[in-house]
């Protein structure tokens, strides 16, 4: 099943992460450009934070295709997108991620404020089993504990998109996993060692 999402176009990506690379010379360069101005550090400051949060507010509808399989997951329209197979995610978590606050979504039972409505599913990777691979993005947004995080800009909620893909992993581990009761005569042959 495949899910799209609104994204950006490639010239506008490029614009924006030519823009980011910017960010951080032309703040500096505003700051201490020219100190005769007492009034310019406070306004620059206050300007880019205003920019941040209408920036982080107009991608909260962007998003990327997902792509739910039989035996994992992709985020990205790109065939070489990695997949996440179903049996090395650990935990999946709901959340509200808005400009200035996160909060994770209730689980059944517990009561859900209405004006945070869940927008992005965390998860988590054994890392026992597969090392997850972190992207600068990652690591400067404190994603430290869940490996990754698909925003949820299908139409679909997100606490109905959890549950799809929860059932999706339970059946995988199902098909997958170990047989919980041992085998009876005649289930399978043994294979032995003959003696020498």
């Amino acid at each position: 099943m495949v899910l799209a999402a609104p994204t950006l176009p490639r010239g506008i990506r490029v614009l924006r992460m030519a823009g980011w690379a910017a960010f951080p010379f032309a703040l500096a360069l505003a700051l201490f450009a020219d100190l005769a101005y007492p009034w310019l550090a406070p306004v620059t400051v206050l300007l880019m934070v205003s920019l941040n949060a209408f920036y982080f507010t107009a991608m909260q509808g962007m998003g990327e295709q997902l792509t739910l399989t039989t035996d994992g997951f992709r985020l990205g329209a790109q065939r070489s997108a990695p997949t996440v197979r179903w049996v090395h995610v650990t935990d999946f978590m709901g959340a509200h991620i808005g400009p200035f606050r996160a909060i994770r979504m209730s689980e059944g039972g517990e009561w859900q404020d209405p004006k945070t409505v869940p927008n992005v599913i965390f998860y988590r990777l054994n890392r026992a089993l597969v090392k997850p691979k972190k992207t600068l993005m990652h690591r400067l947004t404190g994603l430290m504990y869940f490996d990754g995080l698909i925003r949820n800009t299908f139409g679909v909620p997100t606490q109905q998109l959890m549950q799809a893909m929860r059932s999706c992993q339970r059946l995988a581990l199902e098909a997958e996993g170990p047989p919980l009761r041992s085998p009876r005569p005649g289930d399978a042959a043994t294979v032995t060692n003959p003696e020498p």
